[in-house]
């Protein structure tokens, strides 16, 4: 893949940040292999950025503007990409709430424009910012991508490790990983002398990138899976740290002011701020930081010496013997904020920013001091060698300051060198204690609090109420004692002692003998069974309380309320579903449900609701240990949801029944969508075969309604699978569809989903395209002779239109075909006119087919994987034009859609044969194949151009005969679809190929990793006949050539004597290039391509051979169609003649893999 850059902004051009971005993000791409050919500096003219964009589409794969997204004058980059690609902008919902945070957080005013950040083009994928206001996002233009991202280093660098380079990943082979060492204090120069070996390696790759005194060094690596990256990256990491020493200020951290906030969390140490130079800049870059407000007290900006006397005690003696730029004043003013703020640590600066100098000291004179309770550091900092830009100095003065706090911190339990101990104010004098005056006669206690002889009536009443009060109130304390500090130590003694028990081998249990237990049992369970036979598993979360056994369930929920010796408890212990078959060793469970109470004092499930919104818990335990008593598993966290007892009406999470693996599918995405987070794809997928196990607990204190329910779901750790579980990339999903009832006990709105304010590429809708393109089509269909159901179908099989591209031409073929052709564009676009001036042309010699074999067909099928988004998102895209009627179908559910898939499978494949012998695993799977091929391309067809795919459909009976078998089949796959990216891929398909499919590359231009060149056995003579697969044909040199020069618009120009290919594709099959040319509309000259020539002239395909050439030219081509994507004959063969069920057949013909961004997911009928 090529990529070119380009920066954005008026500033750029003034300054170095375009050749620190271009560097940055040159190296970075380097790294998933793309090859940065072009890179340009734009101004703030839109009219000059609109045409450098569209020379780059012409060229570029990929496109990245960095820049030109901010609030200022120069942020022209959205509309005019959204107006060269002819897309809407749209508020984005989740960067408009952070744009205001952000605001909110550093105390500043939000500008009037600020919010235009977040109106993005429709169908973009999102990057937040982390670091600033503008975020990013990536769009996909029929194979091309356009990144916009900021300008500014500090906050594209994060941007880019965080977000663009996991979605980069998986648009491409094998998995990137960046690691990054932030450093301070040490120059570049310095850092390349000290790292110079380690920059020079290839993989992993060390980068510098240098800013305002800061630096970060980026570790990137390459390898087939993360975790292998990651194993890479440790070492390197690992020694950089050691030669750089202190000046490392953290790993993978962000900023330096992430680093600090990080370290005053984990000490629970609060800091206070008192700024002059700066005025709130320190203030400002820890208050960017998310959760800082647990560590940050207050900020002062103490511009004037009143300020520094009356706000933080700086006396004047100080100021006027030392003026107010000087060490005293800085330790002084860090000491105030200090205790102005009642923090642990104060931290203040003094200096001059400039323009001009103050109290005669120069610009760039800086002093940072940090305060404790007992010491106060000073440091000077010095910036008049280098620049005397007063942004300059301020950015730096903080950096020095966040950098002190930082060293103090972790030097800590030790006390950081250099400090100067703070003298201690005179003690007041201490108290005097007065002595009691004697008495005569002590009185006695009891007296004063008994009734006693001699009281008085209203004193006896008064002394019993108190008395009566106070023995409440002990019998009270007495209850909270027992409840809430003794039950709760008794149970958890319990559950210890069955700990142990559990542990205890076969041989040292109370009954050791096999046939005194279930057969089959796993030995580890042996003592426990002897104590209480309703045992069925035991639970276990490392780094949690839970570790119980599981009981067995019984519609009375006996265990809810009884504990694992069988007495009554509020504890209970967790305890199966009843519907979980626990019988013996051949027990099948596909879904286990596990119910626990939600009993507070960290025991039972009380663990389980942490998993509720919060992030660093998910991603330090997303493995679950149950041992069921026949077998032990592992299981992998895949969702969190909140659920409300089924009744019905709502979605039944305790499902332990399911029709097909399909329905289970369906049932693991309606998991899915209700995820209170978003796990990226690949990450914990589910997929047929598999078994899930989901822990329910009482949530209704947090959701605010009755019988709610904190779900956690699983899925079991496959055979073979590392248990290795990193959820690094797992993000707050804002779109998990809630209970209706979490919907009316929280604002009242009528909306289906959560709203959250953070998140991570979010993906605005499913449609990652959204570009509307122009194509111009023909079809041609007729019918070959009727066949019995074991020959070839009674319809020859049509076929797809062809992938969108932006620019076509359209011709009138001088024949007319009277097979069925394939539905496409005439001719394929234009290119932009290249750099250079005068394009090398071929010399026209004719050149001998390749004679290279595509690879075999693979065996290894990948599963179909649950959805992670409901079938409504997609259907709304799914819009059929039948041309016989006129009428736009657009199906609303499942029955629906099977019925058009059916007509359209009927359509594409014949009614009179059934493809296949009938209860084998190839029967029917070619009509299968096409009703999920048809489907993916509708909705690719739909969302890329904005308008309903057009097709003449034909009658149908789904109760009777042949149609009813069809519609039969179709019902089994309707709605699966092969996805990317959560969009649908252009799954093309046609009639017959030459033995070989056509790859789009050299066909329609884009390099797609689901349409490449792959076998097609039975696309052959012998299975699809001779009239329909190779023909002879004589075409007049002189027509042919009219009929060109009228659909390019210039004159044709033979390179040779007579017309020949120039150019196969790498097997020898398809005619890439002919000795044809002409003069495009840029002025150059431009080959005549193998599907050019075909198209125009009407031939039934580009796979042709030039036999002789003279006033006549005789060709023989092969197969029928454009050839790019599934071969309907060849579907057909392998179904009919190999036993393929539809997985491998839409596996081959897309080169789906388990590996592969593109795959089959389940539809969710939520």
């Amino acid at each position: 893949m090529n990529a070119e850059i380009i920066t954005v902004g008026a500033d750029l051009l003034l300054c170095n940040i375009a050749n620190a971005d271009s560097q940055f993000l040159s190296h970075d791409l380097a790294a998933f292999g793309i090859e940065v050919t072009h890179i340009s500096t734009m101004g703030a003219d839109p009219s000059s950025l609109r045409e450098a964009i569209r020379l780059a589409l012409g060229r570029s794969e990929l496109v990245v503007l960095a820049g030109g997204l901010g609030d200022g004058d120069d942020a022209c980059a959205l509309p005019v990409v959204a107006d060269v690609l002819s897309l809407p902008l749209e508020p984005h919902e989740d960067s408009l709430e952070r744009i205001r945070e952000y605001f909110v957080n550093t105390c500043r005013e939000m500008p009037a424009n600020a919010e235009r950040q977040a109106w993005l083009p429709q169908g973009a994928t999102v990057f937040p910012n982390d670091h600033g206001t503008a975020p990013g996002c990536a769009i996909d233009r029929n194979g091309q991508q356009i990144f916009l991202l900021p300008g500014e280093p500090r906050e594209l660098m994060p941007m880019f490790s965080d977000y663009v380079a996991p979605y980069l990943s998986n648009c491409t082979g094998g998995t990137i990983v960046s690691r990054t060492v932030g450093v301070f204090g040490l120059s570049e120069a310095v850092l390349t002398e000290r790292l110079a070996d380690l920059m020079s390696e290839a993989n992993p790759n060390v980068a510098a990138y240098s800013k305002d005194g800061e630096a970060i060094l980026r570790v990137t690596a390459h390898a087939a899976n993360r975790a292998d990256a990651l194993a890479l990256c440790a070492p390197v990491v690992d020694e950089i740290c050691r030669r750089l020493g202190v000046n490392v200020y953290g790993v993978d951290v962000g900023s330096l002011q992430k680093a600090v906030v990080a370290l005053l969390l984990d000490k629970q140490m609060k800091i206070a701020t008192a700024e002059s130079c700066t005025a709130g800049l320190l203030s400002g870059r820890l208050t960017e930081v998310a959760g800082v407000s647990a560590v940050f007290e207050c900020g002062v900006a103490a511009y004037s010496k009143e300020i520094k006397h009356n706000i933080l005690g700086v006396s004047n003696e100080l100021l006027e013997q030392y003026g107010a730029v000087s060490p005293k004043v800085a330790g002084a003013m860090a000491v105030g904020a200090r205790r102005v703020g009642n923090a642990d640590l104060g931290v203040g600066i003094t200096g001059v920013a400039g323009p001009d100098t103050s109290e005669g000291k120069p610009v760039g004179t800086v002093y940072v001091a940090l305060a404790d309770e007992k010491r106060v550091w000073v440091k000077k900092i010095d910036t008049r060698e280098g620049a005397v830009d007063r942004e300059y100095i301020r950015y730096l003065a903080t950096s020095h300051a966040l950098d002190l706090v930082r060293r103090y911190l972790e030097a800590l339990p030790t006390v950081m060198a250099g400090g100067e101990t703070l003298s201690a104010p005179p003690l007041p004098p201490p108290a005097e204690i007065p002595q009691a005056s004697p008495t005569g006669k002590p009185r006695h206690f009891l007296r004063s609090i008994l009734p006693w002889k001699g009281d008085s009536r209203g004193e006896i009443v008064r002394k019993s109420a108190v008395l009566a009060v106070f023995l409440l109130l002990i019998a009270a304390l007495a209850a909270m004692l027992y409840m809430y500090i003794l039950k709760p130590i008794d149970n958890q003694k319990l559950y210890n002692q069955l700990v142990q028990l559990y542990d205890v081998s076969a041989s040292q249990s109370v009954d050791a003998d096999p046939e005194s237990y279930p057969e089959g049992m796993l030995t580890q369970f042996y003592a426990l069974y002897t104590r209480n036979r309703d045992i069925r598993g035991w639970l276990k979360i490392d780094g949690t309380n839970i570790n119980y056994p599981v009981m067995r369930g019984a519609g009375d929920s006996f265990y809810a309320t009884h504990n694992f010796n069988r007495q009554l408890s509020s504890f209970g212990v967790p305890y199966f579903d009843p519907a979980t078959a626990l019988l013996s060793p051949d027990s099948v469970n596909r879904s286990l449900v596990i119910y626990g109470n939600n009993a507070g004092s960290g025991q039972m499930f009380s663990d389980l609701t942490e998993y509720y919104d919060d992030l660093t818990f998910l991603r330090k335990h997303p493995l679950i240990e149950m041992n069921t008593i026949y077998h032990n598993a592992k299981w992998k966290v895949f969702s969190v949801m909140i659920a409300e007892a089924p009744d019905g009406a709502n979605f039944d999470y305790t499902r332990a029944v399911f029709d097909n693996e399909t329905d289970f599918l369906g049932f693991a995405g309606e998991i899915r969508i209700r995820s209170l987070y978003s796990f990226p794809d690949g990450v914990v997928d589910v997929q047929e075969e598999d078994s899930l196990l989901l822990l329910s607990t009482d949530f209704s204190d947090v959701a605010g309604f009755s019988d709610a329910r904190l779900v956690v779901a699983a899925r079991q750790v496959r055979s073979g699978e590392s248990e290795d579980v990193d959820l690094g990339g797992v993000t707050f999903n804002s779109n998990a569809v809630m209970p209706k009832k979490w919907r009316d006990s929280s604002s009242g709105a009528d909306e289906s989903r959560t709203s959250r304010a953070h998140g991570a590429a979010i993906t605005r809708g499913p449609n990652a395209a959204g570009r509307e393109t122009t194509t111009t089509t023909t079809t041609t269909t007729a019918e070959p002779p009727s066949t019995t159901p074991t020959e070839k179908p009674s319809e020859e099989p049509t076929a797809s239109p062809t992938p969108p591209i932006t620019t076509t031409t359209k011709a009138t073929p001088s024949t007319t075909p009277t097979e069925p052709d394939t539905v496409g564009p005439t001719t394929q676009p234009d290119p932009e006119p290249p750099q250079t001036t005068t394009p090398m042309m071929s010399s026209g010699t004719p050149t001998t087919p390749p004679t290279a074999e595509p690879p075999p067909p693979v065996d290894d099928v990948p599963a179909v994987l649950a959805g992670k988004a409901a079938e409504s998102t997609y259907l709304k895209d799914c819009k059929v034009r039948d041309t016989a009627t006129g009428e736009v179908i657009v199906p609303s559910n499942k029955q629906e859609l099977q019925l058009l898939l059916a007509r359209i499978v009927k359509k594409e494949l014949g009614s009179s044969s059934t493809y296949g012998t009938p209860g084998a695993t190839g029967y029917m799977a070619a009509q299968k194949a096409q009703a999920i091929a048809s489907y993916t391309y509708i909705l690719y067809y739909t969302r890329s151009s904005g308008n309903p795919y057009s097709c003449s459909l034909p009658a149908f009976n789904e109760t009777s005969g042949t149609d009813k078998l069809i519609y039969d089949a179709v019902g089994e796959v309707a709605g699966i679809k092969i996805l990317q990216n959560n969009a649908p891929i252009c799954a093309t398909y046609f009639s017959s190929s030459a033995g070989v499919t056509a790859d789009n590359k050299n066909v329609f231009g884009a390099d797609l990793p689901y349409l490449k060149s792959v076998v097609s056995a039975y696309d052959t003579a012998q299975y699809v006949g001779d009239p329909y697969w190779e023909k002879t044909l004589t075409l007049n040199r002189d027509e042919v050539l009219r009929d060109l020069e009228a659909a390019l618009g210039s004159t044709i120009v033979c390179k040779g004597d007579g017309f020949a290919v120039t150019k196969y594709d790498p097997y020898g099959k398809y005619t890439v290039e002919t000795n044809l040319c002409y003069t495009n509309k840029y002025g150059y000259e431009q080959t005549v391509s193998g599907y050019q020539f075909a198209s125009i002239l009407g031939l039934r395909s580009h796979a042709f051979t030039v036999v002789s050439s003279g006033s006549e030219i005789v060709l023989k081509e092969q197969g029928f169609g454009h050839g790019v994507g599934m071969s309907q004959w060849g579907a057909v063969g392998y179904a009919k003649y190999e036993n393929w069920d539809y997985r491998r057949i839409l596996s081959h013909y897309y080169s789906v893999t388990a590996s592969s961004g593109h795959r089959l997911y389940a539809p969710v009928w939520a």
